[in-house]
């Protein structure tokens, strides 16, 4: 086996390599922003559902709210 010959397969793993790593860190920034995008839907629900509540506390009538609870005024 000569020392001097090129090796041929060498220059194309080392490419294989960094488009590997290259790939990874996409994937892994992809699934960061679709777990932030996830969070703030989930939050933003959730802030709705509170809203909701409260505007149907403060334009509930006194009088099924009473009712509703079993008191007698």
């Amino acid at each position: 086996m000569n020392r001097n010959a090129p090796m041929a397969g060498r220059n194309d793993d080392s490419w294989v390599g960094v488009f590997t790593h290259v790939l990874i860190w996409l994937l892994l920034v992809g699934s960061c922003l679709l777990l932030a995008w996830f969070v703030a839907v989930l939050h933003d629900s959730t802030e709705r559902g509170e809203q909701r509540r409260l505007q149907q506390r403060t334009l509930a009538s006194p009088f099924l709210s009473e009712t509703k609870t079993g008191e007698v005024r």
